[in-house]
């Protein structure tokens, strides 16, 4: 009887969740997008978007929409000349005209069909949101309870990536959102779902260089599977450009490379040799080591998954081929792998590792964000993602050695 009573209670109980789930949405949906028209009225930040990096991801599908193309030079510079705060020549569009491929502006179209100050705050929105789900996803994957989420939030509340986010809407919100999704899925066998969200990556791939094979490496098991969805979703991406004609391939090539030899401010390791001793020759050495570093880390075989690709995001970043400390949102990833790896230690190494993170996320950044700004150029802050991994390493090793 009693079984029976289970069954019959089961049914009822599974509606009662997927109420509750159902209601759960209908508020987060009612918030955001109560935040945008709050946003939006206030003016706030499409005033300041007009010269920032968003400027161009509203631009190009609204180029789209009046039948223009976006990597022509001519309507990108009336368009900036319309509505722009700043000259064409200002970091926003370095090579004057559209630098992503071409299915990230059909994708973008709603954006683009939105007056500016509506779609900058709907953009804003759309990126916190994004960054807060992969800050809960990160915390489930560590097995963190209240404590560690507790951490892990505050800690990116005051990270400096997360307040360039805000202040320049880059798209490096949807990217930690795409990234922690692939590989929530891939931890969880799930190859398919994890292909998807890699392939909508490369609307900028250079910072995932060795974090994406590292994440494809890390379940040996199903590669295949993940390698083809992405794959698959590749072709769907660029099936929604065909209206446009193929043209646009080699167009987007030649923007892309002109925007990767631009010589402006790089936070990665192939501009150091500007600032540190010994020139040139700096760059290919560093390189070299650090992923030297990474192999030699990366060769025991009981090592975690999680903590595998944790270690691998911020090398990832040190070796892009070009970057700007807005992109180190990424080292969320290894962040909350740290915090993990922290709980179960004793109070001493727990309370040391404590303040190395508090310095980490906290002060460096900004640290090294002000020296940018002071000599106009964010070098140094190369330097960041490796002091990431090597606090990665140290508290993988203290965990092992508890």
């Amino acid at each position: 009887m009693r079984i029976a009573h289970l069954h019959t209670l089961a049914p009822a109980h599974l509606g009662r969740m997927a109420q509750v789930g159902r209601a759960k949405a209908v508020i987060a949906v009612s918030v955001l997008v109560g935040a945008t028209v709050a946003l939006s009225v206030a003016g706030r930040p499409g005033a300041d978007y007009r010269h920032s990096d968003f400027f161009q991801f509203w631009v190009a599908p609204r180029l789209l929409l009046e039948g223009a193309d976006p990597y022509d030079p001519i309507p990108w510079a009336s368009i900036y000349a319309r509505e722009a705060a700043a000259p064409i020549a200002s970091p926003v569009s370095a090579t004057g005209r559209f630098v992503y491929p071409l299915w990230t502006a059909v994708l973008l179209l709603p954006l683009g069909a939105l007056p500016l100050g509506v779609a900058a705050a709907a953009w804003l929105v759309a990126q916190l949101a994004a960054v807060a789900l992969a800050l809960r996803t990160l915390v489930g994957l560590v097995h963190g309870g209240r404590r560690e989420a507790v951490l892990l939030f505050g800690l990116a509340a005051a990270f400096q990536p997360v307040w360039l986010l805000v202040g320049g809407g880059n798209l490096t919100g949807f990217l930690l959102g795409l990234f922690v999704a692939a590989l929530a899925a891939v931890l969880a066998r799930e190859p398919v779902r994890g292909g998807l969200a890699l392939a909508l990556l490369a609307v900028k791939p250079h910072p995932f260089i060795v974090a994406v094979p590292a994440l494809i490496a890390a379940r040996p098991g199903g590669w295949w599977l993940l390698v083809r969805s992405a794959l698959v979703t590749v072709v769907a991406l660029l099936a929604i450009t065909i209206p446009f004609g193929p043209g646009w391939i080699g167009e987007w090539l030649a923007s892309a490379l002109a925007l990767q030899q631009t010589t402006g401010s790089n936070a990665t390791v192939w501009t150091i040799g500007r600032v540190a001793p010994g020139g040139p020759i700096v760059a290919p050495l560093l390189a070299l080591g650090a992923t030297a570093l990474l192999v030699v880390w990366w060769r025991r075989r009981d090592r975690e998954p999680l903590t595998r690709v944790g270690g691998a995001v911020p090398v990832s970043l040190f070796l892009a081929p070009h970057g700007w400390s807005y992109d180190h949102l990424l080292l969320l990833v290894p962040l909350a792998v740290i915090i993990g790896g922290l709980a179960p230690l004793d109070a001493g190494r727990r309370g040391a590792g404590l303040v190395a993170v508090a310095v980490l996320a906290g002060v460096l950044p900004w640290a090294l964000y002000g020296i940018a700004l002071g000599r106009g150029g964010e070098e140094w802050s190369a330097l960041l993602p490796l002091a990431f991994f090597g606090l990665l390493v140290l508290v993988e090793r203290w965990r092992r050695g508890a």
